[in-house]
């Protein structure tokens, strides 16, 4: 082993079953008995943040592709509607715009609260869904303020808005691919 970095818990792990073996004990002599231990595994082992901990449903990879799903989603339910709704062109109101975000925000806002929790960081995800909330309600607040007055474009194609609605949902899904 000279001339090569070996871990220092490869080390220890190497102290530690040499001193077992120069011991020359049983197992149930070393650590106990064996249902003893296994039942004082399972308290410790049944816990939900056990559960959350070994959970692969978390993380930030799992946490941005629900998110691509979920912008994914919307953008398609969104651009059907407004296919039926407008024919083949169609207006951007602003009010309207803001109302659309402020649906999105909470979604997100709990996707990433979710993340937050699994990740054992439980005081950000109350951040996090307090901060959604307020920027939902901020949203369909300024639209109710702002009315139907004011419009962003005219005579939009309907097709080039469906594109626009689905991009973030394939981008975000095309990039999640590509993270490791």
């Amino acid at each position: 082993m000279a001339g090569k970095h070996v871990p220092a818990i490869a080390l220890q792990e190497r102290e530690l079953l040499n001193a077992v073996r120069e011991a020359d004990l049983s197992a149930a002599d070393l650590f106990g008995d064996a249902p003893t231990l296994a039942a004082g595994d399972v308290l410790e082992l049944a816990t939900t943040a056990e559960a959350v901990r070994t959970s692969k449903g978390g993380g930030p990879r799992h946490a941005v592709k629900d998110a691509g799903g979920t912008l994914l989603s919307m953008g398609v339910v969104s651009a059907l509607l407004l296919a039926l709704r407008s024919s083949w062109s169609a207006g951007i109101n602003i009010a309207h715009l803001l109302v659309a975000v402020s649906v999105v925000v909470p979604f997100m806002g709990w996707i990433a609260a979710r993340a937050l929790f699994s990740a054992g960081r439980s005081v950000a995800m109350i951040g996090v869904l307090i901060t959604a909330g307020a920027i939902a309600l901020a949203g369909i607040a300024s639209a109710a303020a702002l009315g139907n007055d004011h419009i962003a474009a005219r005579a939009v194609p309907v097709p080039l808005l469906g594109l626009a609605l689905i991009t973030p949902g394939v981008v975000t899904l095309v990039w999640v691919r590509r993270m490791q």
